[in-house]
């Protein structure tokens, strides 16, 4: 069964095809976006995932509490999403600053420049 967003449920290897298939046709241009990589770190990030209409969410709880969501996976734009996924962070999570990470150079793109959010390049 897939989980519908807000529901999100840990990665199982039973998921593999719908997710592969997401990922697959997304093309990510970060490396880490494969079924492969997310499933063998399910258990360090505590990735879970939902589905919401089209797209493909992931959301992490490290053992040190902090919690975010990655990007988005699928169709622009996905500017709303992101805005519902930090206020879901903040209402339901009670985070006091919501985080989108693992954000590629598409959906830097769609996002723009607004004052809604702040966009910060982290290397490590």
């Amino acid at each position: 069964m897939i989980p519908v967003f807000p529901a999100f449920r840990r990665l199982e290897l039973s998921d593999r095809k719908t997710v592969h298939e997401i990922l697959l046709e997304y093309q990510p241009e970060i490396s880490e976006y494969t079924f492969s990589n997310i499933f063998i770190w399910r258990e360090h990030y505590r990735v879970e995932w939902a589905m919401h209409q089209d797209w493909l969410l992931f959301h992490s709880q490290l053992h040190d509490g902090t919690e975010y969501c990655a990007q988005p996976i699928g169709p622009a734009s996905r500017r709303d999403l992101v805005r519902t996924l930090l206020e879901w962070l903040r209402e339901e999570k009670k985070i006091a600053r919501p985080a989108i990470e693992r954000v590629d150079a598409r959906l830097l793109a769609e996002l723009g420049e607004t004052p809604d959010w702040v966009i910060e390049p982290v290397r490590d």
